[in-house]
């Protein structure tokens, strides 16, 4: 049975997610927290097939903890779940080893189609982003300026 890690510091946000995971896979195993530090706790006692991170406190860096928990456990697949940008934030969290990104308006069929995706041992890439990654390889050369700033830039640029 697959160990799913569903870190959502929004309640009602974390049940509904976990419910409808449940739904539609139900040979699955859900650990929840609201926590990012106990995620890292979480990682450390037990193993897991997916950490679906949803963790959207102002000023907290996905990114960073992404790096962080891939450092310390390279082979948990990571499914990202943010409110922010796809053409940004997709493409930045699977560039530092997320195996997926959802942005949080994502129809939940969508969201369990990456989840069992991720499950699988594939990544999983929407449509949107896929157009914009080939968007991006091919006027390399255009690129916007956000797209060029840093994490830590990017993560000031939230807090404004």
């Amino acid at each position: 049975m697959p160990k799913v890690l569903v870190a959502d510091n929004y309640p009602l946000s974390r049940i509904g997610l976990c419910n409808s995971i449940q739904t539609h896979i139900p040979n699955v195993e859900l650990i929840e927290t609201s926590c990012p530090l106990e995620v890292i706790d979480l990682l450390k006692e037990r193993s897991f097939n997916l950490l679906i991170l949803a963790v959207s406190n102002p000023g907290n860096n996905n990114i960073d903890l992404i790096k962080k928990i891939k450092l310390a456990h390279p082979k948990v697949p990571i499914l990202l779940m943010c409110i922010y940008p796809e053409n940004i934030y997709g493409y930045r969290a699977m560039s530092v080893g997320a195996s997926g990104y959802v942005n949080r308006e994502t129809p939940i069929n969508d969201v369990v189609t990456a989840v069992k995706s991720i499950l699988k041992g594939e990544s999983y890439i929407s449509s949107t982003l896929a157009k914009n990654i080939i968007t991006r390889i091919n006027k390399r050369s255009k690129t916007r300026s956000i797209e060029l700033l840093s994490n830590r830039e990017l993560q000031i640029l939230q807090l404004i």
